[in-house]
């Protein structure tokens, strides 16, 4: 308590409810009073100054929850603290900044006549049905309290709770773009605005197909598996969102550099509409939907991986507001949250592509593939080197050849294997037994000439061993 432990209202007299050491404190009487002075009548007694207390508002009567702290925050100005109120208004204002830019981009035009990529914009920004609503605050933790209308143009105010913490607010879904296409928590106690929450992280990498083993982190790289081939992978929450091939195993190795394709294929007993993405070349993907029922509609190539990535967002932005019904189980292969319901309106990929035709892979992503991948090919060829030269042998009169360097010099590595009645060739040819290499994954022209003629090769240490046991 402050002072003597009075209410610090003037000419009250009653006792504070509550300690500070410099702040003014209050009576019971005084608290109320200074939350009708904001127009909230309170509904439940109070009990602690940080402690949010149900409360209805003298001009919406919306219940919402606010503490003697947010009524007591500069923040309030005094001229009423319902956020419900000042969501209305600040709806308001957007909804008429909204219509200004319909009539700016559109025209006189009417919906029928919009078509492709001014169609997508204009229902990402206006049509929000209530499944939308629904499906948006979810993805962010949060549960609608307000009954929904069947459709709004996203910026009226819904009451929404976290469903991790149970605190309540009020949002504006046509102005979550921060937060959705962050990744980010929403609610303000559980770190909105500040980066996402360890659920967003987790449900980042689930969307991708990864699951995380290891401590999960904002931004450093953590030990993750594919869902579908439990492939290792070591990779950060940033990196995916760079476009980083989630697993070069499923999802190919492609250089992000080069071509790739976005398709919409159409799922009749599912009635929804799947967009995806795959590399040139590789219809694997193409084949397993026509497997599961699937019907291709369209197809287009793109420059590079992040035209093809950037398309598939703008595509499933828009048609955000024909969710559809489909599940993980309806998709094993991590596909479903990349669908939206067939009564949505067609899109032509073709238009569409015009609109990434400028985007470019960043620098940082070419630099991660190159070093991941070559690090992947390395350990692949040395595993696949082990397990070819488990079982090999020689015998006298069979051709080695010899390429690279070694801590051994090659006249002495050639004298060995003369004199254990081995022949030592100067190049591959079809009737070479072995190919020594201080790299087996390289492509210099003996190691491509090996694999092309199916010849074996190990490594420098690898012979040693070979040696060994032919000697004994």
């Amino acid at each position: 308590m402050t002072g003597d432990g009075l209410c610090a209202t003037p000419d009250c007299g009653q006792p504070a409810v509550y300690r500070t050491r410099t702040n003014p404190a209050y009576c019971t009487s005084c608290i109320d009073r200074l939350f009708c002075d904001m127009g909230l009548v309170p509904l439940e007694p109070f009990r602690k100054k940080n402690e949010r207390r149900l409360t209805t508002c003298l001009v919406c009567s919306v219940q919402l929850t606010y503490s003697l702290d947010m009524i007591l925050s500069p923040s309030s100005g005094g001229a009423g603290r319902c956020d419900w109120c000042r969501m209305k208004k600040n709806g308001q204002a957007f909804r008429e900044n909204a219509e200004m830019l319909d009539r700016a981009t559109l025209g006189s035009a009417n919906m029928a006549e919009l078509s492709g990529h001014t169609l997508l914009k204009f229902i990402e920004r206006r049509v929000w049905p209530r499944e939308r609503v629904i499906r948006l605050f979810k993805t962010l933790h949060m549960e609608c309290v307000s009954e929904l209308p069947s459709t709004s143009d996203g910026f009226e105010p819904v009451h929404v709770r976290c469903v991790k913490c149970g605190r309540d607010s009020v949002h504006l879904p046509g102005r979550m773009d921060a937060y959705t296409k962050q990744g980010w928590c929403a609610c303000n106690f559980c770190g909105g605005g500040k980066g996402p929450c360890s659920d967003d992280v987790v449900r980042c990498f689930e969307s991708r197909g990864l699951r995380i083993d290891d401590v999960v982190t904002r931004h450093d790289k953590m030990h993750t598996r594919c869902q579908r081939c439990e492939s290792p992978r070591f990779v950060s929450l940033d990196q995916l969102r760079r476009e980083v091939v989630p697993c070069y195993v499923c999802d190919g190795a492609a250089d992000p550099t080069k071509p790739h394709r976005v398709y919409i294929f159409h799922f009749q007993d599912l009635r929804c509409f799947k967009v995806g993405i795959t590399n040139v070349g590789n219809d694997d993907r193409l084949r397993e939907h026509q497997r599961r029922g699937g019907v291709l509609q369209d197809v287009v190539q793109v420059n590079n991986r992040a035209a093809a990535v950037a398309l598939e967002g703008n595509i499933l932005t828009a048609m955000a507001a024909y969710p559809s019904s489909a599940t993980a189980a309806d998709f094993p292969q991590n596909g479903w949250t990349e669908t939206w319901a067939d009564n949505a309106p067609g899109i032509s990929l073709a238009r569409l592509a015009i609109t990434v035709a400028d985007v470019t892979v960043p620098a940082e992503t070419v630099r991660q593939w190159r070093s991941e991948r070559q690090g992947k090919s390395r350990a692949s060829g040395q595993a696949a080197v082990t397990a070819r030269n488990q079982e090999l042998s020689l015998e006298r009169g069979e051709i080695v050849v010899f390429t690279g360097r070694d801590a051994t010099p090659r006249s002495q590595w050639e004298a060995r294997a003369r004199h254990l009645g081995l022949r030592v060739g100067s190049k591959v040819t079809f009737t070479t037994t072995l190919l020594v290499s201080d790299d087996p994954t390289s492509k210099s022209r003996k190691c491509l000439d090996a694999r092309s003629r199916g010849v074996r090769m190990v490594d420098y240490r690898t012979l040693s061993r070979i040696l060994d046991e032919f000697e004994g």
